[in-house]
């Protein structure tokens, strides 16, 4: 479990900040950010939050970094990168993780970083990072469930956490299970992180809808 950073959050900027999440209008990412500051004020480690949110701890510990030097102004933009290899299109990305969800066209019972590479005409170390992020070990016993759209998780709608009990069920005890979605909705519900808690080896990445870091390829995870 990584170390767990607080930040100080006062009243005010609290107030603030869960209006950006309340609110319609706000950009997906400026809610995310809103989201991982008031978890960590809260005393959440970051390893939670982390899967809780489907981001990245680089991603988190950026924000952190910046609400700690600029406040909460420091969350609305996102400072010019400097110039530098481009990051890999998401399409790119998510073609990667689909096909890691496959068997290898040769037989074999894994995917390696170099078949991928001559598979998809990127680099080994670009396919490394794609895994890496996505928490995909080589040579490692690994089942991807498809990408799916996540059935939205609330109160009163156990859908989500159905079909990640129905997943448990139906596949071998000592395999980690590697879930992609497209909606951090459902992830970020408190009764999907109590049920990931105590289930660590089925692993939910959020593909589409959350800041991913360029360098190295960071999908959305």
């Amino acid at each position: 479990m990584r170390s767990q950073t607080t930040l100080i959050v006062s009243e005010a900027q609290r107030a603030e900040l869960e209006a950006w999440i309340r609110r319609g209008c706000t950009p997906q990412k400026q809610a995310l950010r809103a989201r991982m500051i008031l978890m960590s004020a809260d005393g959440v480690p970051t390893g939670e939050i982390v899967r809780r949110l489907g981001t990245t701890v680089p991603t988190l510990s950026r924000w952190r970094r910046r609400y700690a030097e600029a406040g909460i102004d420091g969350l609305k933009k996102d400072k010019p990168r400097k110039p530098g290899k481009p990051p890999v299109p998401q399409a790119k990305v998510r073609q990667v993780l689909a096909m890691t969800t496959q068997p290898p066209p040769d037989g074999a019972d894994h995917w390696t970083c170099r078949g991928m590479a001559r598979a998809t005409g990127l680099s080994t170390s670009t396919i490394h990072g794609i895994w890496k992020a996505a928490g995909i070990a080589p040579n490692r016993p690994v089942r991807m469930a498809p990408p799916v759209a996540a059935p939205g998780a609330s109160a009163d709608d156990n859908a989500f956490l159905e079909f990640l009990e129905r997943l448990d069920r139906e596949n071998a005890r000592g395999v980690d299970l590697h879930l992609i979605v497209d909606d951090k909705g459902a992830c970020g519900h408190p009764a999907v992180g109590d049920w990931l808690e105590r289930h660590p080896r089925i692993h939910v990445h959020v593909a589409f809808a959350t800041e991913a870091d360029p360098e190295p390829v960071k999908p959305a995870s």
